[in-house]
C-alpha cells in the first residue's frame, strides 16, 4: 500500500471516529494531524500536476487547522441574534439551538470528507 492511501484511510478513520467522541479530548491533535495530512496530499497532486486535487486538499488543510477555528456557522447565529434584538426588540429564546446546528454542520463536514477519502481511495483503484 503506498503513502497517499495510508494517509487516506487514517485520515478517514480519525475523522469518523472523532464523532462518536472517542477524540473529542484530543481534537486539537486530530485537528493538527489532519492539517499535515491533507498537507501532505496537497503536495502529492501538486507533484502530479492534479490542480483540482490539490485545491481540494489545500482548502481541506485550512478548514481542519488548528490554528485558526473557523466556525462555519456563526454567521448564521449573529444573523439570528440581530433579527431579534433589532426586529423583535427581544432576546432570542434559545441560543443552544444555533450551537446544535453548529455543531450537526461539523459532523456532516467530517462525515462528507471521510466518505470523500474512502471512495478516492477506490477511484484510484480503479484508474
Amino acid at each position: 500500500m503506498n503513502h497517499i492511501k495510508t494517509v487516506k484511510i487514517i485520515l478517514a478513520a480519525m475523522l469518523i471516529l472523532s464523532l462518536f467522541g472517542i477524540f473529542d479530548l484530543i481534537y486539537v491533535l486530530v485537528r493538527f494531524i489532519s492539517l499535515i495530512g491533507f498537507l501532505f496530499l496537497a503536495y502529492q497532486a501538486f507533484k502530479k500536476d492534479n490542480k483540482n486535487e490539490t485545491f481540494i486538499y489545500i482548502a481541506l488543510a485550512l478548514l481542519f487547522q488548528s490554528i485558526f477555528d473557523f466556525i462555519l456557522f456563526r454567521v448564521y447565529h449573529i444573523n439570528i441574534y440581530y433579527f431579534y434584538r433589532f426586529f423583535l426588540d427581544s432576546e432570542p429564546l434559545d441560543f443552544t439551538l444555533s450551537h446544535n446546528i453548529q455543531r450537526v454542520i461539523s459532523y456532516s463536514v467530517r462525515v462528507i470528507v471521510s466518505i470523500g477519502l474512502i471512495v478516492s481511495i477506490y477511484k484510484s483503484r480503479t484508474e
